[in-house]
């Protein structure tokens, strides 16, 4: 059974009893990130289950679940950015 992309969700859900969070998703690029973490951070997180589908439940500490916006630039510092990006290639 082939999904389409808008089938293809990701939820995380907590509350604030507990101090863990409930991901699940079938996104690849968080899967493969919550797989490896699952390895080296044993403690931390657990693979919960897999729903036979591509999609993955893992349970993290809550408090790595985030929000973050992207910065809004100037375009005095977007130049200046620029300027200096040639500078800080490696």
């Amino acid at each position: 059974m082939t999904l389409t992309n808008q089938e293809r969700e990701t939820i995380i859900c907590f509350n604030e009893a507990d101090a863990t969070a409930e991901v699940f998703t079938y996104n690849g690029r968080m899967l493969r990130e919550l797989s490896a973490l699952a390895g080296e951070r044993s403690d931390d997180i657990k693979h919960i289950s897999d729903n036979g589908a591509g999609g993955s439940t893992y349970s993290v500490p809550k408090k790595w679940v985030k929000i973050r916006a992207s910065r809004i630039l100037t375009d005095e510092q977007r130049r200046s950015l620029t300027r200096r990006l040639p500078h800080n290639q490696f």
